[in-house]
């Protein structure tokens, strides 16, 4: 799954405000550099589901300019000049391309067209999946990070990355609207609750929150050692006073796993 940077994706990243460190593959920078971007939200993730690796960026809105027929051919070259397959017709604007044991997908929808503002103009949303071809066990948080460093977050304190580094993976996440707004977030295999050691203290966690699980305790110890507080009625919302971050711990639900989303700044 190789992915990199290069001059031309960190400076289109500098001058839109996403942060520089995500990296792509090839196929992805040069598709984007084809375009007419007028603006563009971004996220990527890790994520191990049924036995198989997957890397995936998504905009929730890309704006292209042009006519809705426009951005379309455009978009369409600039897949068939990266050998990609589309689907076929009638079927979802899909495309695909299969090589070096890996299998990448690209859903888009749209374009619809923009109203208002000074330039024609439309926004597609897109979903562009690389697939391993061949299964392997779940990796851990912390062999994630060290992988695909640069889906962690400088700003997110080490605390609570710390305290679910450990466990089995089932997605890592980095991405948002503007590079300020940004959500970290990880979903991993609980522990067994068997190995709890001792209950939290009262309040410590939500209300409906599984007392005896270890996971939880310890993700909530990481983020109460990093100044956040519990909301007041609120049993999943944490905030750090004085900083604008937010934290929001979810689960375990019916499948044992637990998600934890940091926002650092809002």
């Amino acid at each position: 799954m190789s992915v990199g940077t290069d001059d031309a994706w960190h400076a289109f990243l500098a001058q839109d405000r996403k942060p520089e460190q995500i990296h792509a593959p090839a196929a992805l920078r040069r598709w984007i550099a084809a375009l007419p971007v007028l603006r563009w939200d971004l996220g990527a993730a890790f994520a191990h589901e049924a036995g198989y690796a997957t890397l995936t960026w998504w905009c929730g809105e890309l704006g292209l300019r042009g006519r809705p027929e426009q951005v379309r051919e455009m978009v369409d070259a600039a897949f068939r000049d990266l050998d990609f397959t589309r689907a076929p017709e009638g079927d979802a604007w899909t495309f695909y391309r299969q090589a070096s044991g890996t299998l990448t997908e690209v859903a888009l929808e749209g374009p619809r067209r923009w109203t208002g503002g000074r330039e024609t103009a439309c926004g597609l949303r897109v979903r562009w999946t690389v697939k391993a071809v061949t299964a392997s066990p779940s990796p851990t948080v912390a062999e994630v990070l060290r992988e695909f460093p640069w889906l962690a977050d400088a700003r997110v304190d080490r605390a609570p990355v710390d305290a679910v580094a450990s466990l089995p993976t089932a997605e890592v996440s980095f991405g948002g609207t503007w590079s300020r707004y940004f959500t970290w977030t990880v979903t991993v295999g609980a522990a067994d609750p068997a190995s709890a050691t001792r209950a939290p203290s009262a309040g410590a966690l939500g209300a409906d929150a599984p007392a005896e699980d270890p996971t939880l305790q310890s993700i909530d110890r990481a983020l109460r050692d990093c100044g956040y507080v519990l909301q007041p009625g609120d049993e999943r919302e944490y905030r750090r006073e004085n900083s604008g971050s937010y934290a929001w711990l979810e689960g375990p639900d019916a499948s044992r796993r637990i998600t934890l989303r940091i926002q650092p700044e809002s």
